[in-house]
């Protein structure tokens, strides 16, 4: 195909990961933010295939302008870096992989030039010089972390003679000098818009409380109650809890969880419990219970984690006549809870070292 248009996202930042909550995390991060690429292709560009953590765009018979190219590539720098922050301010995971979500960085390559493709079924894998070239302009001596590096052979094919990209240029194969262009995307993050504010529920003075001891690490015990995944295998009395698979627990996220005599709706939430504290909470979104609230504060000991559960509602007129139902109902739920959760953690982590 003559002059094809290559574009390359290519996103970085990342740690090697060991621990397997950590590692799928970063695989859910990279897919959020690899969809979002993906939907924010304004110029209509055809996907190649998905490369880890890049993306290989091309379009043939039709190269966008300069100007194109350059908008294209800050709408989606912008999203990337709103969605991160968004992501940052409303985590509850504390994963090294989630923690360091934030600084993750986004580079773009673009270059022009003949490829051939593979046809595999409905999908065409491209191939040949102007592809490897490409992926070889990725790795170069641009000290820059977030860019758009523009080949040569791309500004030339749109006869381009601007002066407000830098030069630059490297040397690959031991002896071959590519030259290119770039422009840092750096003073771009001062338009990435501030996350939406988190707003904490009022908390009632009198809730219903219980707590205990579990003798396993405090992060653990924190990620064995968060992760829905591991929900099932904890909470008894569970038939199933449905929820989007593909997305990490944080602030605002709703799951179902499906019980024998019927289902509730929860959503993630959080609240201000002092500094010391890791908090996550549910929210009752079911029409039945709607307005309850359920906290699990989590502090460190020194042989293991203190969990207490607190159950708040809203003072409405129904829950001032259904009050003794409700502290009745909260005191069962969180003996019980509280019970599998100290027996899985126990069973699971105590023989391990408590992590800081």
């Amino acid at each position: 195909m003559d002059n094809t248009f290559i574009y390359i996202p290519d996103i970085s930042g990342f740690s090697n990961f060991v621990n397997d909550t950590e590692i799928t995390h970063s695989n859910h991060i990279i897919s959020e933010l690899l969809e979002l690429i993906i939907d924010s292709n304004k110029l209509r560009l055809e996907v190649s295939e998905v490369e880890g953590d890049a993306i290989l765009f091309y379009k043939y018979e039709s190269i966008p302008s300069l100007e194109e190219v350059i908008e294209q590539t800050k709408a989606t720098f912008i999203k990337f870096h709103t969605h991160l922050k968004e992501f940052e301010a409303h985590r509850i995971c504390q994963c090294g992989a989630c923690r360091s979500a934030a600084s993750l960085s986004l580079k773009f390559i673009a270059h022009a030039g003949d490829v051939q493709y593979i046809k595999i079924k409905k999908h065409k894998k491209l191939h040949g010089p102007a592809v490897i070239l490409s992926h070889r302009l990725l790795k170069n001596s641009i000290g820059d972390g977030e860019y758009l590096l523009l080949s040569d052979d791309l500004l030339n094919t749109l006869n381009d003679s601007t002066n407000d990209l830098k030069e630059g240029a490297d040397v690959y194969d031991g002896s071959i000098t590519t030259s290119y262009k770039y422009m840092s995307l750096q003073r771009l993050h001062n338009e990435v818009p501030e996350p939406t504010p988190i707003t904490y529920e009022t908390r009632i003075k009198n809730p219903v409380k219980k707590e205990l001891f579990i003798n396993a690490p405090l992060y653990d015990v924190f990620e064995t109650l968060t992760n829905l995944e591991m929900r099932e295998l904890w909470a008894t009395g569970i038939k199933r809890i449905e929820y989007d698979k593909g997305r990490i627990n944080r602030l605002g996220t709703k799951h179902n969880c499906v019980l024998d005599n019927g289902e509730f709706e929860f959503e993630t939430i959080s609240n201000d419990f002092g500094k010391n504290a890791l908090v996550y909470g549910e929210r009752f979104n079911s029409p039945m219970a709607k307005g309850l609230m359920i906290y699990y504060v989590l502090e460190k000991e020194e042989k293991g984690t203190r969990v207490r559960i607190e159950g708040h509602y809203k003072k409405t007129m129904l829950t001032y006549l259904l009050l003794p139902l409700i502290r009745f109902g909260f005191k069962k739920a969180f003996k019980k809870g509280l019970g599998d959760l100290k027996l899985y953690c126990e069973k699971t982590f105590s023989n391990q070292p408590i992590t800081v």
